[in-house]
C-alpha cells in the first residue's frame, strides 16, 4: 500500500484508540493560532473619541471620517428634500397651470442652478414669452456649467423657435450644433424632439423658396 494510505490507517487506529492523532490538522491549526496570538497581537485602540456637534452629528471637520465604534450610537439622518430634489419637483409641476405659479418660485429661488434656469426658460416658453426664453436658452448654451444636456436642448429649443420665424438657416446651424454629440444617441426623448424640430426646418426652407 502507499505511504499516505498507511497514514490514514494509522490516523484512524489512534482515534479508535482514544488517542490523538500525532499529526493532526487541528493540533497543526491550534499551534499556529496560539503563535499568531502571541507574535502578532495588535497593540490597544489609543485613538482619541471622535468628535462630535453640539446636536449629536459628526463635527464637519470628521464628517467624512470613518468612526464605526462599538457602543457608539449613531447620529440620526434627517429626510428633509435636497435642493436639487426639490428643483426636480418643481419642474413636474410646470406643465400644470394650476401649480405652474408655485413651481415658478421655487425655480427663482436657486438662480445659480443651471437646471433651474433652463427650466425657467422652457416655462416662459410655454407662456408665449419667447424672447425670455431665448434669452435664458442662448446663455444656457454657451455656459460652462450644468451638465452638457442642457447645452444641447438649449440650441434644439432656440432652433425650434427660428424654424416657424423664417430663419431656417439659423435654426438649422442650432439643429446641428444641438445634434452633434454622440450623446444624443443614448436619449431618446431628446432625438424624438430633434425629429420634430428637423421637420419644422424643412418645412421652413421649402416655404421660403416658393
Amino acid at each position: 500500500m502507499s505511504a499516505s494510505f498507511d497514514r490514514v490507517v494509522s490516523s484512524s487506529s489512534d482515534a479508535r484508540n482514544g488517542s490523538k492523532p500525532r499529526d493532526s490538522p487541528t493540533s497543526h491549526f491550534a499551534r499556529r493560532w496560539e503563535h499568531r496570538t502571541k507574535v502578532d497581537s495588535p497593540p490597544p485602540d489609543d485613538d482619541p473619541p471622535p468628535q462630535s456637534a453640539p446636536n449629536g452629528a459628526p463635527a464637519p471637520e470628521t464628517a467624512y471620517v470613518s468612526d464605526n465604534r462599538i457602543g457608539r450610537t449613531q447620529a440620526r439622518i434627517g429626510f428633509a428634500p435636497l435642493p436639487r430634489l426639490a428643483l426636480e419637483y418643481a419642474v413636474g409641476q410646470i406643465f400644470d397651470a394650476t401649480t405652474r405659479r408655485q413651481a415658478i418660485t421655487r425655480l427663482r429661488a436657486a438662480p445659480d442652478e443651471p437646471v433651474a434656469r433652463y427650466w425657467l426658460g422652457v416655462v416662459l416658453d410655454l407662456d408665449g414669452n419667447r424672447g425670455g426664453a431665448r434669452a435664458i436658452f442662448s446663455a444656457r448654451a454657451v455656459s460652462p456649467t450644468g451638465p452638457e444636456w442642457i447645452r444641447r436642448w438649449s440650441h434644439l429649443r432656440m432652433a425650434e423657435s427660428d424654424a416657424p420665424a423664417g430663419r431656417a438657416a439659423q435654426a438649422s446651424a442650432l439643429l446641428e450644433r444641438a445634434t452633434r454629440s454622440r450623446a444624443v444617441d443614448d436619449d431618446i426623448d431628446f432625438r424624438r424632439y430633434a425629429d420634430y424640430v428637423r421637420r419644422l426646418v424643412a418645412l421652413q426652407a421649402r416655404e421660403g423658396g416658393r
